[in-house]
């Protein structure tokens, strides 16, 4: 289970976007956001559920279980939020402090030093916890990293360079 540092929101600022989607400005927002095979996303969604649903009230807590044909209308259960499919997932992001990723950005994230990897079989309460707490204080220093990082680089010039580069690689083939 990945565990991502979110970037620094843009406009909206990250607490107007929290309120506007009714959760508690003051505390962290995190997003569970579970994706794969049925099978895999109803293991791991029991998993996060149990684990996330004992998060201290500190805590804003969203679980998104990633059935297409799930309800979009959340069920709040104390400070935990779920969906059984989120329409508006770029908000939820851009409003979080920390969420879940896919195993291969994750890995490159943990890579950087952005992220933590919690393998599914170790998935507790405890180590979603301090996971976050981990990620939550170093948040700074991860922003300032990340800035680095990417400093100077373009990302769509970059992407658009590459994909002109294998569109002439297969014309000459």
């Amino acid at each position: 289970m990945p565990i991502v540092a979110a970037e620094s929101a843009e406009p909206p600022p990250e607490d107007a976007l929290k309120a506007s989607l009714f959760f508690a400005w003051r505390k962290p927002l995190i997003y569970a956001a579970v994706s794969g095979p049925k099978m895999e996303r109803s293991v791991l969604s029991g998993l996060l559920s149990h684990s996330l649903s004992q998060f201290p009230s500190e805590y804003e807590v969203i679980l998104s279980h990633g059935d297409p044909n799930g309800p979009s209308v959340p069920v709040r259960e104390g400070n935990l939020t779920v969906y059984g499919w989120v329409e508006n997932q770029y908000e939820l992001l851009k409003a979080s402090d920390t969420h879940t990723e896919q195993y291969g950005n994750a890995m490159r994230a943990c890579n950087m030093g952005f992220a933590e990897l919690i393998p599914q079989r170790e998935v507790s309460t405890e180590r979603l916890l301090d996971a976050t707490k981990r990620l939550l204080s170093s948040q700074t220093d991860t922003v300032h990293r990340l800035v680095k990082t990417t400093i100077g680089t373009d990302a769509i010039e970059t992407a658009a360079r590459r994909i002109m580069s294998l569109a002439s690689e297969s014309k000459s083939s």
